[in-house]
């Protein structure tokens, strides 16, 4: 699958999940900030290797 049918997959489920709506946008916003995206991706990394 490509990166845009993933991509596109994945705001037609924000638009149907308001949990989901919620979490794009702030994933969206994120990415505008280099700073914050590097800093958001350490947190993700960090709580996945927790789970293991």
């Amino acid at each position: 699958m490509s990166t845009f049918n993933r991509l596109e997959e994945f705001e037609h489920m924000a638009e149907r999940d308001e949990y989901i709506g919620e979490a794009y946008d702030e994933l969206k916003k994120l990415s505008l900030d280099e700073q914050k995206k590097i800093e958001y991706e350490l947190r993700e990394k960090a709580v996945r290797d927790l789970r293991f």
